[in-house]
């Protein structure tokens, strides 16, 4: 199971809001909130009486607004970030055993390449052929028919610095294979807000 921790979805659907419930009940969260009418003992809410539904450390399973304290303390996510999580084999299935060959089941948490950039993102699969990827820490769900060349690999250790800086860098002046002027790169750069470090004039 994996540790819990206070988070929340914003605005999940119906089913969305069952997945969250199950999700968190499947990682030992006691069933405090649960959706009406989806057969767990607990308190029953109207998924669309609350915006946020998630983890509350006081109850367990909670549905809540945004002007309760909880959704002051507890981490907003999105639902694939929800599912990455918190795992649950009644929506994942079983996954460990994939070798990275072909497709990967849902859903599965690694990384994700495409074309020639031969660039990393973090990745989860999602059901019908979706892909949500992270990209500079903004999170989209796409199909992955749309990307040729797609490799997939287990997910790395967390990236440095140094590494979320170059990948940045690599995609403001178009990638790995752009040939351009090292002036024309310099101004890529600042065009997209990278900044020369000040100097000290003492």
């Amino acid at each position: 199971m994996t540790k819990l921790f206070e988070c929340y979805v914003a605005i999940p659907t119906h089913d969305e809001a069952v997945e969250i419930v199950e999700r968190l009940v499947a990682n030992g969260a006691n069933a405090r909130s649960v959706v009406v009418g989806m057969g767990i003992d607990g308190n029953g809410c109207n998924h669309d009486e609350y915006g946020l539904w998630g983890y509350n450390s006081n109850y367990g399973t909670y549905a809540g607004r945004l002007s309760f304290d909880w959704a002051t303390r507890a981490k907003q996510l999105t639902m694939p970030e929800f599912r990455a999580a918190f795992p649950c084999e009644k929506y994942d299935g079983v996954t460990k055993e994939w070798d990275v060959e072909g497709l990967p089941p849902t859903v599965w948490h690694g990384e994700v390449s495409w074309g020639i950039k031969a660039l990393w993102y973090e990745c989860v699969s999602l059901p019908k052929g979706k892909l949500a990827i992270c990209k500079y820490s903004e999170w989209s769900v796409s199909d992955i028919e749309n990307y040729d060349l797609v490799a997939f690999r287990p997910l790395s250790k967390p990236k440095s610095d140094r590494e979320k800086f170059i990948e940045a860098a690599v995609e403001a002046v178009g990638g790995r294979q752009a040939v351009i002027s090292t002036d024309s790169v310099f101004g890529k750069l600042y065009d997209a807000g990278f900044k020369a470090p000040e100097k000290d004039n003492d």
